[in-house]
């Protein structure tokens, strides 16, 4: 009874004490290193400074999850689950980003260098000294983001929701905005003029 006892807390063990959350993923790996994550659960997990270059995590749900420092580049994230998750200092150059919720999470100095994030929920972000350069941010949702001291040389912003969000970063009069979406509570740079750059104020 007692071998029996051990042999169960062991297997436990394995399950609840976890092996690396990658395991199922990288069973997957072929020869050029991708390897699919799609439709897999990690909320919550940690995989802080974990190199996932070229990925594929859509559909993925990564709620909660510590992603920071993080080697994200050129990952596949299409409409996964990034709520509230943890992206500070990741290296999300070219990641494709697009109709992600990453509402409440945080990307405060994040490099979205060339990433796509067209349509993706970016409500209440921190983005924060990020990288935004080249970035596609059309039609998304930046309704209460922080932005300060963001980089946004050539970011496309087009019909991108920018109501109360604060966008006191740098080059911004060299990102597209045409009919971008503000309002009063909308925070702009030092002499930058929102109606000449194209935005719509409600």
């Amino acid at each position: 009874m007692r071998i029996v006892a051990v042999v169960a807390v062991a297997v436990c063990c394995l399950v609840a004490c976890g092996s690396d959350p990658l395991d199922e993923c990288l069973e997957s790996l072929d020869p050029v290193g991708h390897f699919d994550c799609s439709y897999q659960d990690f909320t919550g997990v940690d995989l802080s400074g974990r190199n996932l270059r070229q990925a594929d995590l859509r559909n993925s749900v990564l709620k909660g999850a510590d992603l920071s420092e993080a080697n994200l580049e050129q990952v596949s994230f299409q409409e996964a689950d990034l709520r509230e998750a943890d992206l500070s200092g990741a290296n999300l150059y070219g990641a494709g980003l697009e109709w992600v919720d990453l509402s409440g999470a945080d990307l405060s100095g994040a490099n979205l260098d060339q990433a796509h994030l067209l349509g993706a929920d970016l409500e209440g972000v921190n983005l924060s000294g990020a990288n935004l350069s080249w970035t596609d941010l059309r039609r998304t949702d930046l309704s209460g983001a922080n932005l300060d001291q963001a980089y946004f040389g050539m970011a496309s912003l087009l019909e991108a929701d920018l109501t109360g969000a604060r966008l006191t970063g740098e080059k911004l009069e060299h990102a597209d905005l045409w009919e971008a979406k503000a309002d009063r509570d909308t925070v702009w740079p030092a002499g930058f003029d929102p109606v000449a750059a194209g935005v719509i104020f409600e």
